[in-house]
Parts: C-alpha cells; sequence; structure tokens
C-alpha cells in the first residue's frame, strides 16, 4: 500500500475511534485505536502515531485502564520530546494530540497579569 494510502487509512481509524469514544463505545473505540497505533508505528509516522496513542489513551481512560492510559500518554510524552519529530509533530492535529498549545496561546491582557490564557 503506498505511503498516502496507508496514512489515509490510519487517519480513518483515529477518526472511528474517536467517533466511537464519542457514543460511548469505548470497548470498540479501543480495538479500533490499537489497530491505528500499530499500522502508525508500522509506517514510522509520528503525527500519526501520537494521535493515535492519544485516541487509544483517551479509550483506556473511559473504560477504567488508568495503568494503560499513562502508558500510553507517556509515550505520547516521549515522541514530542524527541527532537527528530519535530517537524512531524508541528501540525495542528498532533499538537492537540500531545496536548501542548498552538496558534491558540496568546498573552493575557488583564492588568498585572503575566500568564497566558488559551483562546477557544
Amino acid at each position: 500500500m503506498p505511503r498516502e494510502s496507508a496514512r489515509r487509512a490510519i487517519d480513518l481509524l483515529i477518526g472511528e475511534s474517536s467517533d466511537l469514544n464519542a457514543a460511548d463505545r469505548s470497548v470498540q473505540a479501543l480495538a479500533v485505536a490499537e489497530r491505528a497505533v500499530l499500522a502508525a508505528w508500522r509506517l514510522g509516522d509520528a503525527d500519526l502515531l501520537v494521535r493515535a496513542l492519544a485516541t487509544q489513551a483517551s479509550a483506556q481512560r473511559l473504560l477504567g485502564e488508568n495503568s494503560a492510559a499513562m502508558v500510553s500518554y507517556i509515550e505520547v510524552v516521549k515522541l514530542a520530546k524527541d527532537p527528530r519529530n519535530a517537524d512531524a509533530l508541528a501540525d495542528p492535529s498532533a499538537v492537540r494530540a500531545i496536548g501542548r498549545p498552538s496558534n491558540s496561546i496568546r498573552p493575557s491582557t488583564g492588568p498585572g497579569s503575566s500568564a497566558a490564557t488559551y483562546a477557544d
């Protein structure tokens, strides 16, 4: 399967898993997310792997599998900290999966405020 076709297929799996999570079908969401994680890992695509791992962690957390979810989240952080992945993880969808702000952060304009605030 050509790389771009594989990327699209993995992206669809991630979307399906997210939709299943939103529909309170976390068992199915986890199964789909696990397929996406494996496929993204095999493809060597950091962006897709981060997104798939975050979706997997979400399903694990919703199922009460907190230790497994923590392992998935730790893998996301490891990938995010690896400088070799910087370009791949600049995509807004990867940034959301990692949980760090991108363009949505702006300085607070309130008097005496030194904290940043997030835009919705």
